[in-house]
């Protein structure tokens, strides 16, 4: 499973991707459990892989009630739960 584990919301999204400018603050934990569900049905697509600081992704967050919401995002594997 996929987890994000720190984003960022970002001013928009488009070339150059390697210039990206944020846009508020670093998302609450709360914020980015919201993401990790958002992202597990559907919601949340990754958009580009690389490096920003300490995130590794850009995301397109998708909503009918709203326009797309574009951040950078740490996104990681979940550790696998304690099998003992």
């Amino acid at each position: 499973m996929r987890v994000v584990r720190g984003a960022q919301p970002i001013r928009s999204y488009g070339p150059p991707s390697y210039v990206v400018w944020t846009s508020g603050e670093p998302c609450s934990e709360a914020e980015c459990a919201a993401l990790t569900l958002a992202l597990h049905l559907g919601e949340v697509e990754v958009i580009e892989q690389g490096r920003w600081g300490a995130y590794n992704v850009i995301l397109r967050w998708t909503s009918p009630a709203r326009k797309p919401w574009y951040l950078l995002a740490e996104l990681r594997n979940a550790a696998p739960a304690d099998a003992s």
